[in-house]
């Protein structure tokens, strides 16, 4: 996947199934919002080995990367769809790459900083 358009990759607020785990933002390859949320849906139904009900329920806020570079703020266009503060100044720490080629974003959210 070299290069992957803003336009292919969605990324997803996923909830964590219990207090002991954190909050997640999944990215993942997609025609539209809705093929988004039915790929992390599944996906993350297997991972948390729960219900895909369950699943569905704890996704939130599902949205294309074109959508996050145009309403984020960092001066890179490509390091803003791990924005997850305002004005900036937070970054996605820990994201779920469920993708077939996941290098290219990757190498991106590598170069985002780490506070």
């Amino acid at each position: 996947m070299k290069n992957p358009k803003p336009s292919e990759i969605y990324r997803a607020s996923v909830e964590p199934p219990d207090s002991k785990t954190s909050f997640h933002l999944a990215y993942v390859r997609a025609t539209s919002e809705t093929e988004a949320r039915d790929k992390i849906g599944h996906i993350m139904s297997i991972i948390d080995s729960c219900s895909l009900a369950e699943s569905m329920e704890r996704l939130y806020n599902v949205k294309s990367a074109a959508t996050c570079i145009q309403d984020a703020q960092s001066a890179t266009a490509a390091k803003r769809m791990f924005e997850v503060g305002r004005a900036g100044t937070l970054f996605v720490r820990q994201p779920l790459f469920l993708l077939r080629e996941p290098a290219d974003l990757i190498r991106i959210w590598a170069e985002v900083p780490q506070k």
